[in-house]
């Protein structure tokens, strides 16, 4: 499967769900101030487990950081 992921094409094992994408990158999709986008589209959390992902996807992800 290849997903575009910070603009970047890459190869991944099939993911069947965001959920199961983020744990091939080794994100914890439990911890909070995590944002995903798809295809320019940001996913709510509660869909995370559900929402299927295709070949040609692009995802981008957004951590909240603090500063001032």
């Amino acid at each position: 499967m290849r997903i575009r992921l910070a603009g970047e094409l890459r190869e991944f094992d099939e993911a069947h769900s965001i959920n199961a994408f983020l744990s091939l990158i080794n994100i914890d999709a439990t911890k909070n101030g995590i944002a995903i986008a798809r295809n320019g589209v940001v996913i709510p959390k509660a869909k995370w487990q559900t929402e299927p992902l295709a070949d040609g996807d692009s995802i981008e992800i957004v951590r909240a950081s603090q500063g001032g």
